[in-house]
């Protein structure tokens, strides 16, 4: 099974599974049909199940805002497009503590898609393409997507 999975991170699927205690054959993809002709077609076939864990993926924003009137237009826009693609917030701002290491932005945002493709497609839907400009004006800061 973990040859299957090579074009898909094989080193984080391991790590995952150890660290929540699923052994190897447990990890397989959410498909039907497990004969894909290529590497590009396992890449084709996610969320990936990792026994009863389906592997999401998270949008982060981390960042300041230098504009704050133009960001209060971002937010219901981004909001709106986030939506419609299945995706939901988890993190907007909000107060932390800092415990190690260089102090974060004073900005984070942590969106939640369920799959990479999922989050990419928002990022580049025509939806967000209305918010985008507005959020790089509005901010400075990294934006990342990152399998979870």
């Amino acid at each position: 099974m973990v040859a299957l999975l090579n074009g898909l991170h094989q080193t984080n699927i391991l790590r995952y599974s150890e660290s929540a205690g699923i052994n190897e054959e447990s990890v397989k993809p959410c498909v039907d049909d497990l004969s894909p002709t290529s590497d590009d077609d396992i890449k084709l076939q996610l969320p990936l199940r990792y026994g009863d864990f389906i592997v999401t993926a998270f949008v982060i924003f981390q960042g300041e805002i230098t504009n704050p009137e133009d960001y209060e237009t971002y937010k219901p826009l981004a909001g709106a497009s986030v939506a419609a693609h299945g995706g939901k917030y988890l993190v907007r701002g909000g107060k932390f503590v800092h415990l190690e290491g260089e102090a974060p932005s004073s900005r984070t945002v942590i969106l939640e898609f369920d799959s990479m493709e999922a989050a990419s497609s928002w990022y580049e839907s025509s939806d967000y393409a209305i918010a985008k400009p507005i959020r790089q004006k509005a901010s400075e800061g990294s934006l990342y997507i990152i399998e979870g």
